[in-house]
């Protein structure tokens, strides 16, 4: 156990020298960015893309379907059966869309 611990811990060191040799020797992806064309560098930034959407859906994190949401698409998007369930406990259809509109729009998750 002991070793194991050690192992972790010398990896993160060679981790950290490496990305300060590479700041200060101009290697590395980070530094190397500024040789890129714009065609590759397009290129290089769809594959980012492409990565972090992978990355996204396997951690269970998904994208926005909507940009900004109004009440009216809140509506229709949101649950009849949770919408009738929220009015039960006393809030009006309007002040739950309005919530709900605000909370989707303000934050980076989503609600539907």
């Amino acid at each position: 156990m002991l070793i194991r611990e050690f192992k972790k811990g010398v990896k993160e060191l060679f981790a950290k020298l490496e990305s300060f040799i590479d700041e200060v020797f101009g290697f590395g992806e980070k530094v190397g960015d500024h040789a890129l064309t714009p065609a590759e560098k397009r290129v290089k930034d769809k594959l980012e893309a492409r990565e972090k959407r992978l990355k996204e859906k396997k951690s269970g994190i998904f994208r926005r379907r909507f940009g900004k949401v109004s009440k009216s698409i809140m509506k229709k998007e949101m649950p009849k059966d949770f919408l009738n369930a929220l009015k039960e406990f006393g809030k009006t259809e309007d002040d739950i869309l309005d919530y709900y509109t605000k909370y989707h729009n303000e934050n980076d998750f989503i609600f539907f």
